[in-house]
């Protein structure tokens, strides 16, 4: 199955009519490089039903981000819909599931702050050290929950998490 495809400064669609199935059966694709004569509304096609459309990512965001000049991701992400009715407005160039998550971290009734802390949710991830950052008087700190009254999944501080792991935001207490 196509996993990505790159769009050419030569690939040009201004005259095709109709692009309805240009990207029909690519569920996987993950990643699209489009040059500045790419156009999902081609010939100024009018009717959505017969534009382009890239398929939603499998990923929590459901978004498409533009990756700046080293690859990385930008804070540019759209929906499927957003980079088909703005391109080229959004950014020549390539785009990829964003796949980012953020998690926050709450002190839960104690003192102190963690940063959030952004995760790709495709790959194994380490969550960051407390490190005395979060305490309260009396109590010792053993990890995180997800739920505040622990009883969702628990973390040990530092650990290790798999793949697909955590939905859009998360907070862990």
């Amino acid at each position: 199955s196509l996993t990505s495809i790159k769009f050419g400064d030569n690939f040009n669609t201004q005259k095709v009519t109709n692009m309805s199935s240009m990207f029909n059966g690519c569920s996987k694709l993950k990643s699209v490089t489009l040059g500045p004569d790419f156009s999902f509304k081609g010939n100024n096609i009018n009717y959505t039903s017969r534009q382009a459309v890239l398929p939603i990512p499998s990923v929590p965001s459901e978004k498409w981000v533009l990756l700046d000049e080293n690859g990385q991701p930008t804070d540019n992400t759209y929906t499927s819909i957003e980079l088909r009715d703005n391109y080229p407005t959004t950014g020549v160039g390539t785009y990829v599931w964003d796949t980012r998550v953020t998690i926050s971290f709450d002190a839960n009734g104690g003192a102190g702050s963690l940063p959030n802390q952004t995760i790709l949710y495709d790959s194994g991830n380490t969550l960051i050290t407390n490190n005395g950052a979060i305490y309260r008087s009396g109590y010792k700190f053993i990890g995180w929950n997800t739920k505040a009254n622990g009883k969702g999944t628990s973390y040990s501080d530092g650990a290790s998490i798999p793949a697909n792991t955590f939905d859009d935001v998360t907070e862990v207490t």
